[in-house]
């Protein structure tokens, strides 16, 4: 199947550039926003950069951020270079953290700081976590989307929420405990959840 693939992707490729190279903007204009934004970015990549810069004028606001996050880093920060601080904070609504966390490392100081402010304290800490550790180690593989409960509510509370919830991140043998702050106060694996008093409290 991934051979029938590939050529169907580069023959979509081919034809943008030769739009592109014809002058057919308009059509261009179609084509760039019906690909994936991995696909977006392998075109932007194999373009000399004053069309590199065309296209990505091209490019719908809501796919931006997808888009820079598959790009290399080269043409990643020459594209962010010329973009305004509204212009990358929008990009970056609605990003996973994970995903944000490898833009992150290339914004400007001030756009990182906007950035930070427009998320809540929950979302930040969690950001800054994942940023403090090396992009390829184990933290900084690790996925941000965690359970957290407060300690004063009981197991009985937890399980309910946690069937509410219907499914958990994947990974999960853990709830995070945080106090009012969202600051992290330990770990309380499944496991013993499932075993303890109904009546008892987190903490």
């Amino acid at each position: 199947m991934n051979a029938e693939v590939a050529p169907e992707k580069e023959s979509r490729l081919n034809a943008l550039r030769s739009a592109l190279g014809q002058g057919t903007l308009r059509s261009a204009h179609r084509m760039v926003n019906a690909l994936h934004p991995a696909e977006i970015a392998s075109l932007l990549e194999s373009l000399p950069p004053a069309q590199r810069e065309l296209v990505w004028d091209f490019v719908e606001p809501e796919l931006e951020g997808e888009v820079l996050v598959e790009l290399n880093e080269n043409v990643r920060s020459r594209l962010i270079e010329g973009m305004e601080a509204e212009e990358l904070i929008a990009a970056a609504e609605g990003m996973d953290l994970d995903d944000l966390a490898d833009l992150v490392a290339d914004l400007p100081e001030a756009v990182t700081q906007q950035l930070l402010k427009s998320l809540d304290a929950q979302d930040r800490e969690r950001l800054r976590t994942v940023m403090s550790f090396p992009e390829d180690s184990a933290g900084g593989l690790m996925n941000t989307d965690t359970v957290s409960v407060r300690p004063d509510v009981t197991v009985e509370v937890v399980l309910r929420y946690l069937r509410m919830r219907g499914e958990l991140p994947e990974k999960t043998d853990r709830i995070f405990v945080v106090d009012r702050r969202d600051q992290y106060l330990g770990t309380v694996p499944l496991t013993q959840l499932l075993t303890s008093d109904p009546d008892v409290t987190v903490g």
